[in-house]
């Protein structure tokens, strides 16, 4: 399960970083992604869009017909996957319309092949449009050995016996206040349960 979850995320990172660089509507980006899906995205600076719908084509001239209305076509990021498409050589446009009726369709695009491989060590190599590779290695784990500070809390408490005691350093570590594995800070009292109040 996680490395299914680190390939969608690295995949998405891969279209938005593509999407982020792509330009603004009516400029839009078709990615397949391999197993019949087709991600069509774009970016939308335009103030006046009341309609954004996705259409599809066996060529690039006619026999267009709409998949998806958007929605929300005043969304500044927005896109759609195509899990029905024929093949993954369709076409696809994007028809904008405008206020006062004004509409434009974009130019026809056909998908930019993703390809994606994994070998035993969990290493993946994505390959776009045949020329940019990106290897994704399988992330090591690191360990942080407590026992190389010194003992004692960061937070400076008073000891009646010992006033020169030095004042840790604000950057040490606590041991009692730390951040746990599930992501909430833990408070551990040393002398929780010996001492009543």
């Amino acid at each position: 399960m996680p490395l299914k979850i680190s390939f969608l995320l690295i995949l998405g990172v891969l279209v938005f970083t593509h999407a982020k660089g792509q330009d603004t509507l009516p400029k839009f980006s078709v990615t397949n992604t391999g197993n019949n899906k087709i991600i069509i995205g774009w970016v939308n600076t335009m103030e006046d869009v009341k309609q954004i719908s996705i259409q599809r084509s066996f060529d690039s001239i006619s026999g267009y017909k709409s998949i998806l209305t958007v929605a929300d076509p005043t969304s500044r990021q927005n896109g759609y996957v195509d899990t029905k498409a024929a093949n993954g050589n369709m076409f696809y446009r994007l028809y904008i319309q405008r206020d006062k009726g004004h509409y434009l369709f974009s130019a026809a695009q056909k998908p930019v092949t993703v390809i994606v491989k994994r070998d035993k060590d969990t290493v993946t190599t994505i390959t776009i449009k045949g020329k940019d590779t990106i290897v994704v290695k399988k992330a090591e784990p690191f360990y942080i050995r407590i026992d190389a500070f010194s003992a004692g809390d960061s937070v400076l408490i008073p000891n009646p016996g010992n006033f020169n005691k030095p004042s840790p350093h604000a950057d040490a570590p606590s041991m009692y206040v730390y951040v746990h594995k599930d992501g909430y800070v833990k408070v551990v009292l040393p002398d929780a349960g010996k001492k009543k109040i």
